[in-house]
């Protein structure tokens, strides 16, 4: 996704020279940028990297073909998200896992990506993942950890002959207790799909009640306000709540999600919401304002 920028005019009355500010590579920036950075960490991990391989699969020309998405079970506790489009030579799976910010999706909005963390959002449930490159002929395989100082690295195991398809797999041993809530969040990330990836266990993902040109009205039983509106960008769904005033035309218990171009919303670094500048809520009210009247003229009431 193209970033949206602003161009700032900046008056330097004193004419001072000034120093350009940098991060410290350290364990409490690399904590901030990976693990704090997510409210719901299993969530966001689930749907950073579902993200990643579904543009992994627009790029290659395949957006059709659904990813593979393993969740973790009582009595098999893996977790891992395995793409079947361009794959990844070498030198760019180090550079990517190594670099916070490092992406290449920045230049066009057929990606819903763009700022180059979500690669390493697994580091926000564990401490170490595994990450293998397919390329048809053969596999790479590489372990990304915590090192004694708290830093994330990247370690190359090496390469195996393997005829498996090109493309990426990102695997890690997950909590067995956490089974259920995997296959939760992974069911709520789902729904923007529009197809469901081959995963290993059922995902339930509530069928539309009511469409129109570019909203969709669920059922969501027991939904709070929170749950009455969302923004979907590419493929991601960001919930939305509307001024205390506008009460809204959604009863408890159904959503109703808007599609917007991918560009054209502001998000927040962790893609958990939206970046509420005075643009895209100016924007986002105005869309939601016009899928209620688009509702209201179908004579349904929710």
């Amino acid at each position: 996704m193209i970033p949206s920028t602003r161009t700032r005019e900046i008056d330097n009355q004193l004419g001072a020279p000034g120093q350009q500010f940098s991060i410290a590579v350290n364990s409490k920036s690399f904590e901030i940028l990976t693990d704090r950075l997510y409210e719901d960490k299993i969530q966001s991990m689930i749907r950073e990297l579902c993200s990643n391989a579904y543009d992994s699969h627009v790029e290659a020309g395949c957006a059709d073909k659904p990813f593979k998405l393993t969740l973790p079970t009582f009595l098999d506790p893996k977790f891992a998200v395995r793409d079947y489009g361009t794959g990844m030579d070498h030198e760019t799976v180090m550079e990517l896992y190594s670099t916070l910010f490092a992406t290449s999706k920045d230049t066009s909005n057929d990606f819903t990506g763009y700022i180059g963390i979500g690669s390493k959002s697994p580091f926000a449930y564990t401490n170490t993942f595994t990450v293998t490159a397919f390329d048809g002929v053969n596999k790479r395989s590489y372990v990304v950890s915590r090192n004694e100082n708290n830093i994330p690295e990247i370690s190359y195991l090496g390469e195996f002959e393997c005829d498996e398809p090109c493309g990426v797999e990102v695997s890690m041993a997950a909590d067995s207790k956490d089974s259920h809530e995997f296959t939760q969040k992974a069911q709520k990330v789902v729904i923007a799909y529009d197809s469901l990836p081959e995963c290993n266990v059922e995902l339930v993902v509530p069928g539309p009640i009511l469409e129109g040109e570019g909203w969709t009205v669920y059922a969501t039983p027991g939904g709070s306000w929170d749950d009455k509106y969302a923004i979907q960008q590419g493929t991601v769904v960001y919930p939305y709540r509307l001024p205390a005033y506008a009460e809204g035309f959604m009863s408890s218990g159904f959503k109703v999600i808007v599609k917007v171009p991918i560009g054209s919303v502001s998000v927040a670094a962790s893609r958990e919401s939206l970046s509420l500048d005075d643009e895209t809520r100016e924007l986002v009210d105005g869309i939601i304002e016009q899928t209620g009247e688009d509702i209201f003229a179908t004579g349904n009431r929710f």
